[in-house]
């Protein structure tokens, strides 16, 4: 049973008695609601990542490459005092560039290895939608948005969670048991990394690692470009899905929830969508997406809530809609339920992430 409406915004909810670490990827409205309330409660320190790169015509983070960090630093502290804000450039289109992102958020964070210390609170809200295409890979021979939307919401925490080749992380698994031990890690002890994304309830059950951004299908000419739009729109959501599954299996210690936003003001633009989306996306913004602060509530409950109180709320599930309920049987499908496909999904990512030295 999902939390009441009023416990999401009870002033009991205080980040103040301990400092806390927010790093937030993507300055999406949604990501800037999350970040203007974690302020407001008192969260020490938010790390800001932006895109700066505007030569791959990709948006992979709208608008925040026309907003400079002292306008990033004002809209987090609006309403709020004491909050450290940091902000960094960087490139999600490619994993060179994610890695990049990952070494500066380290540098940000300084390393810990005592208790209480690291990234307390890791938002992925960084949105890229499928293009109908593959022909535009990057040199790495990925699909760009691709990259930015599955790739570096694995890759991202973990390299911050596993820092080092000795981790049993850092190995393809060789069996379905899970491991949970890692020699360095800049997360904070019971961290909670939160995905958001928007395309849920939807499956590949055809998909195949080998074949992640989908060039075979794309190359057999037999989908129209609204039909390889759905079929990206699957793939994402079976990807994402099973990173959740995965990662939650392997680092226990840590919270890794996807979330569904239904709509938030500014993080879409109708123009931006296929011809058959336009309208609905038009009028979905028009009558029933959110502002980003009232959309922040429920993710900052997640972020901030104590684990015993989300034992008690949200349970076990780690897939949650914008009201906090449980939906993991739902949007769950048949390739993410094969621990099998997941096992040599993790296997990919590690080979395509590499890990850390």
């Amino acid at each position: 049973m999902p939390p009441p409406r009023h416990a999401l915004t009870s002033p009991s909810l205080s980040l103040a008695s301990a400092p806390k670490t927010a790093v937030i990827v993507g300055w999406t409205a949604s990501a800037q609601g999350i970040a203007r309330r974690l302020a407001q409660l008192g969260c020490a320190r938010i790390i800001v990542c932006v895109d700066s790169n505007g030569d791959n015509g990709e948006g992979i983070i709208p608008k925040a490459r026309q907003k400079t960090e002292a306008e990033i630093v004002k809209e987090v502290t609006s309403g709020a005092a004491g909050v450290e804000v940091s902000v960094i450039h960087g490139d999600l289109s490619d994993v060179k560039g994610i890695r990049a992102v990952v070494a500066s958020i380290k540098a940000a964070v300084g390393h810990h290895d005592g208790a209480e210390a690291g990234i307390d609170y890791l938002v992925l809200a960084q949105i890229s939608a499928p293009t109908g295409s593959v022909e535009n890979l990057n040199a790495e021979g990925h699909d760009p948005v691709f990259t930015a939307q599955c790739i570096a919401r694995f890759a991202i925490p973990y390299l911050l969670a596993s820092s080092s080749p000795s981790s049993p992380h850092s190995q393809p698994p060789t069996t379905s048991t899970p491991t949970s031990t890692s020699t360095k890690s800049f997360l904070a002890p019971t961290a909670v990394i939160l995905s958001i994304y928007y395309h849920w309830g939807h499956t590949l059950d055809d998909l195949t690692v080998e074949d992640l951004s989908l060039k075979r299908i794309y190359g057999e000419g037999k989908l129209s470009t609204t039909n390889m739009y759905k079929t990206q729109m699957r793939r994402d959501c079976t990807v994402l899905d099973g990173i959740n599954e995965e990662f939650n299996l392997r680092f226990p210690q840590y919270r890794y929830y996807s979330l569904f936003p239904s709509l938030v003001k500014g993080d879409f633009n109708a123009r931006e969508f296929p011809t058959y989306l336009k309208a609905v996306v038009w009028l979905g913004s028009k009558l029933a997406a959110v502002s980003p602060e009232e959309f922040a509530h429920a993710p900052v409950y997640l972020l901030a809530s104590p684990p015993s109180t989300l034992d008690h709320t949200v349970g076990s599930d780690r897939f949650l809609d914008h009201g906090l309920n449980c939906v993991g049987d739902g949007v769950k499908g048949q390739w993410v339920r094969n621990r099998a496909n997941t096992e040599k999904l993790w296997a990919k990512m590690v080979e395509i992430v590499g890990v850390d030295t």
